[in-house]
């Protein structure tokens, strides 16, 4: 068993941030930061457009004209003129037709893979923006777990309210039925959480480590110990919070360990009396 656990916090804009100022930065990971540069040569044809890009990926992905055409509510005329003129401008072939098939070129099967992430990206910015614009002006909310980063909150809103004065912050508590602290429903923007959520898209900065015990009943066999191993639970009943979505009520109840998936049986817990 992990010797020490970890308070979380999260945030929704999907990206990774470090721990080098701590509790400080929790709510500057909203902020956007400039994009770094990648050290490649600049588009300089600035006549390509989003539209000739999507129509080019429609057809990629039905490898038919008529098909793409009719996804994306055009006519099929107007979609091959719009790649024909993609596939000028780039001075590229991207398909090859004849009249019974297209295919890709290989430089169109490596240009479709780039853009369709490209323009995953881009949808996701924009969809960050909107975000961001929207809670402009309204309270920003921080969920916690009962129990979880107790010595944090107070200190995430002091920190807040020095950065934002004229911004409100309202926090709200949830209980065990929701170990995700309101990330999971998107009722808050960032949360204090302990581990494991199982939740996708959430940027996970973390703030601090507990040491982990097991709670023992006086006169217990094993409550005179120092230290007790995984495998010394294992037979005994757990005391397990709610049943809820995710994998947080499963960590807590050793379920990969009962089912041997977990690693190393024989990590230790500090005994409590």
């Amino acid at each position: 068993m992990p010797a020490r656990t970890q308070a979380l916090a999260t945030v929704e804009d999907g990206r990774h941030l470090n721990n080098d100022e701590g509790v400080s930065r929790l709510f500057a990971a909203n902020e956007q930061s400039p994009a770094p540069a990648t050290g490649g040569v600049p588009i300089t044809n600035t006549n390509i457009t989003l539209r000739q890009l999507r129509a080019f990926l429609a057809v990629a992905d039905d490898l038919s004209f008529s098909r793409a055409a009719e996804r994306l509510m055009v006519s099929t005329p107007w979609i091959s003129e719009t790649v024909k003129e993609l596939e000028r401008q780039l001075k590229v072939t991207l398909f090859l037709r004849t009249t019974r098939s297209v295919q890709l070129t290989d430089a169109g099967r490596v240009f479709s893979g780039l853009l369709a992430h490209v323009l995953d990206d881009l949808d996701e910015a924009i969809r960050v923006a909107e975000r961001l614009a929207a809670r402009s002006g309204r309270a920003l909310t921080l969920g916690y777990v009962i129990g979880a980063g107790l010595e944090l909150v107070p200190r995430l809103v002091r920190t807040y309210l020095e950065r934002r004065p004229d911004q409100p912050l309202r926090s709200v508590e949830y209980d065990f039925t929701d170990p995700t602290a309101g990330l999971r429903d998107h009722d808050v923007d960032a949360a204090i959480v302990r581990p494991p959520l199982g939740l996708a898209g959430i940027a996970i900065l973390e703030l601090t480590t507990e040491p982990r015990v097991a709670c023992l009943p006086e006169g217990h066999r094993l409550a005179r110990r120092d230290f007790v191993a995984v495998n010394d639970l294992l037979v005994e009943p757990i005391i397990a919070a709610p049943p809820s979505p995710g994998p947080w009520r499963d960590y807590w109840l050793l379920s990969d360990y009962r089912s041997g998936a977990g690693a190393d049986r024989g990590r230790s817990a500090y005994a409590r009396r």
